[in-house]
């Protein structure tokens, strides 16, 4: 593993307990991710298409794309692949008592890197009593687990990253396309920079629709 990861959390002496105990707000959605996504994608103005092979024609029929693909991808690899690392979830259910702490991380030699007990999670009452729903994460090539890219790889010569950027240079030229998340922008982030950046870039999108579509009125002034 490399020094950079290990620097993400910062090293505490303390008995706090949280993941980012400096973070001014920390919560979980009421009820879980699944309703909260629910609730999103039930707006007037959604339409969720599942099982739709990805071509790059489906793109021409929108104003404006935000694509979280890997970028790599979407240029069918014409300057080189990007490596990606994977997870590899072990779940499993047993009879025990609801643990005080969700999430345990090892730091030994196993080839397990995280493990949760989703009933200590707030809002996950255990049914029927007693009954455990435990996951395992496996870190693994992407390559390994279905082509499912989670974190992107950084060399410590930093050529993954100038790939990238020679990838973000193709993208560019297209005003319509625009990458965002962990695989379109190729970056490590957190849950909240990602919506931070989804909305940041939707809201510049929206700016310049705006500023095109308002006329702009132009008069001599006169005086009354």
């Amino acid at each position: 593993m490399h020094t950079s990861v290990v620097k993400r959390l910062q090293v505490r002496m303390d008995e706090q307990d949280l993941y980012f105990p400096n973070d001014r707000y920390q919560f979980l959605p009421r009820g879980g991710y699944t309703i909260l996504f629910r609730k999103i994608l039930d707006h007037p103005n959604i339409t969720l298409s599942l099982d739709t092979e990805f071509t790059r024609n489906l793109g021409r029929e929108f104003g404006q794309v935000f694509n979280s693909m890997p970028i790599d991808e979407y240029f069918e690899f014409s300057l080189g692949e990007l490596p990606y690392r994977s997870i590899k979830f072990h779940t499993r259910n047993e009879m025990g008592n609801i643990p005080a702490i969700s999430v345990t991380n090892f730091t030994d030699d196993s080839p397990f890197t995280r493990e949760t007990t989703w009933n200590a999670l707030p809002g996950n009452p255990t049914k029927p009593a007693n009954r455990l729903f435990i996951t395992k994460e496996e870190p693994c090539d992407y390559k390994e687990n279905g082509m499912e890219r989670y974190y992107p790889v950084r060399a410590a010569d930093n050529r993954h990253t100038a790939l990238y950027l020679r990838y973000k240079e193709l993208a560019d030229r297209d005003q319509r396309m625009c990458f965002i998340g962990r695989c379109g922008t190729y970056q490590y982030l957190d849950m909240d920079q990602v919506i931070n950046q989804s909305l940041q870039n939707v809201r510049s999108w929206l700016s310049i629709e705006m500023s095109i579509r308002t006329p702009v009125r132009s008069g001599k002034n006169r005086k009354l």
